[in-house]
């Protein structure tokens, strides 16, 4: 069976962010917190509804496509299709899209620190220049069941880390990153 991402993200204030860290190293103490430095270029096509990622991280690049839901308490399910390529592949990548009529419609960096154990994955970024947040991922099996552990583990994770849930955003970064233009 496939696996299904499960996610929230919340606003951080930047003068909190040593505070939380500390508090994510405590629940976790074993691991430490790797730099992360991801751009992503993002094109649409007139015929499909779903858009093409191309992310940019670690010399690798990561051709990716997602059908996304994002439920009332502001909880995101993703199920992607990924494609990983190396770096020097970029120039031909992007001619293959233009190729099928996909055209650029935005870009995304994200700057922080990232934590990853086993499915989960806690990332502190900065996103320009919407400012900064906590994103929170679990990889989960796609069954009603698995999907409903991993929100309940995220909601967990959140009250243990102290976070206000007022602070969870809803709406997509494309949607926050479009408003700002």
């Amino acid at each position: 069976m496939s696996q299904l991402e499960v996610e929230v993200k919340l606003h951080l204030n930047e003068q909190d962010i040593p505070l939380l860290k500390q508090s994510i190293l405590s629940l976790y103490p074993l691991h430490t917190f790797e730099r992360v430095d991801k751009h992503d270029l993002y094109f649409v096509h007139p015929q499909y509804p779903s858009k093409v990622r191309l992310r940019i991280e670690k010399e690798m690049l990561h051709l990716t496509t997602k059908q996304k839901s994002i439920d009332e308490q502001g909880f995101e399910s993703n199920n992607e299709i990924e494609l990983p390529l190396e770096v020097d592949k970029q120039q031909k990548t992007l001619l293959f899209l233009s190729s099928l009529g996909y055209s650029y419609d935005y870009e995304k960096t994200k700057v922080g620190f990232g934590l990853h154990i086993k499915e989960l994955t806690i990332e502190i970024v900065e996103v320009g220049p919407l400012g900064w947040f906590l994103e929170i991922e679990i990889l989960s099996e796609k069954d009603e069941s698995s999907v409903t552990q991993s929100k309940n583990r995220l909601d967990e994770l959140l009250t243990l880390l102290h976070l206000d849930k007022k602070s969870i955003e809803q709406r997509p970064y494309e949607q926050l990153l479009k408003e700002r233009v």
